[in-house]
């Protein structure tokens, strides 16, 4: 509001700031982010973001919708929560470690995890990627899990039927071993019988020779 020196109104001036661009990059990056999500729930493997908050501090800011099908747990239980508020032990020390030694190293790290959840027993191969600022900090994690439960149970599955088999065959060739060796000792006395009758009839002929002469 512009006023003379008398205190009357003369004018009113007003400022602005063109925001044009930034709306449409603000529409932009909220396109590219629902682009990405979409993309997300549409793969069969587990995908999550982590935000490094300090020294084995890993908050869950993003999670694809097979990570809740998969584990039972809600998007509710994960928002916003801590690796170690999700994963229970002893999975937590080694996904902590490895963590850590993909922070270290700056590289992919990869490794078989067993973790019980709502939904049961979960065996998954999984990887994470840190993810760097332009001072090279790592501020973020990228993992995913490819869920391998019923390979493994099929796998344990065809032990447990191959290590029957075996058992099996094992019994069987005793069987068998028995069967023979039973056999062999029936022939025997079969073969002894055969030989003590011969060496009979041999004795009678001698004998009704001898009483002829």
């Amino acid at each position: 509001i512009l006023k003379d020196p008398e205190g009357t109104i003369t004018g009113v001036l007003f400022s602005g700031e063109d925001i044009t661009e930034r709306e449409k990059a603000k529409r932009s990056l909220l396109e590219t982010q629902h682009h990405l999500s979409t993309i997300y729930n549409t793969v069969g493997d587990i995908i999550y973001y982590l935000k490094v908050e300090g020294k084995n501090k890993y908050k869950f800011v993003y999670v694809n919708e097979m990570f809740c099908r998969a584990t039972g747990l809600t998007m509710e239980q994960l928002a916003g929560k801590f690796v170690d508020e999700v994963i229970p032990e002893p999975s937590l020390t080694l996904v902590l470690s490895n963590y850590k030694k993909a922070i270290k190293e700056k590289n992919i790290v990869r490794w078989e995890e067993v973790t019980p959840y709502p939904t049961g027993i979960k065996t998954g191969e999984v990887s994470i990627s840190p993810v760097y600022n332009s001072s090279g900090d790592c501020t973020y994690l990228v993992g995913s899990v490819h869920d391998i439960t019923e390979q493994k149970k099929a796998e344990e599955e065809i032990r447990k039927l191959n290590s029957e088999l075996e058992i099996r065959v094992i019994e069987r060739t005793a069987e068998l071993e028995k069967a023979n060796k039973e056999l062999e000792e029936l022939n025997d006395v079969f073969v002894g019988r055969e030989m003590r009758i011969i060496e009979l009839k041999e004795e009678v002929a001698r004998l009704k020779n001898k009483l002829k002469e």
